[in-house]
């Protein structure tokens, strides 16, 4: 893996086309996603990546996963997204921002400011905080190349309890929504995505 993101440093900083390099079949579906520029599906892919490697398919993140990722792994999925996106996007890019905030871990206003500063914030709130965002499609975010530097990739998280009782104890859910099911992982639990992006080297 790390020889692999060796290879992908040198394409990277040298131009040339990915068909010069083997990229291994795990990332191959990324990668096609990403030349074309289909940024939900490559969205979409970079998630089930992780998760495969993790082995959460149907479980929460936590601290410990990201804690443990690999960190070829991580190299070449952010490398992949710095390719296709020309540096827009990508963990890297998320880091730069999150660390010009002072790096925080915990919410607060330093944490609001970085989720403004990507995109992932509106009027005020947590896209998945206020119901104007789908759980599911993650519509109302913004999938192109005119989204807010580093405002992709963006993870969820899986919660067995889910939205419903998670968030309203009266009942009360905005998003109307109960049951499992997925949801914005960097709105609700900043300690682990904070702990993603602390592994993520530039």
């Amino acid at each position: 893996m790390m020889q692999l993101f060796q290879t992908l440093v040198r394409w990277f900083q040298s131009g040339e086309s990915s068909n010069e390099i083997e990229i291994p079949p795990q990332f191959v579906l990324l990668a096609n996603h990403l030349a074309i520029e289909n940024w939900f599906e490559a969205d979409s892919e970079t998630e089930r990546i992780m998760r495969e490697i993790i082995g959460a398919e149907s479980r929460e993140f936590t601290e410990q996963d990201f804690a443990a990722f690999p960190s070829g792994a991580l190299k070449v999925i952010d490398y992949l997204w710095l390719k296709y996106s020309k540096g827009r996007f990508g963990f890297s890019v998320q880091k730069q921002i999150w660390q010009r905030y002072g790096s925080p871990k915990v919410a607060g206003s330093q944490w609001e400011s970085f989720g403004d500063t990507v995109g992932w914030r509106v009027e005020g709130g947590w896209m998945r905080s206020y119901g104007n965002i789908d759980p599911t499609t993650h519509t109302n975010l913004t999938y192109t190349n005119q989204a807010p530097q580093g405002h992709l990739p963006i993870l969820t998280t899986y919660s067995e309890r889910g939205l419903y009782e998670m968030y309203y104890a009266d009942g009360n859910y905005p998003l109307g929504y109960n049951g499992s099911g997925f949801f914005i992982l960097w709105s609700d639990y900043p300690s682990i995505y904070a702990t993603l992006l602390s592994r993520v080297d530039f």
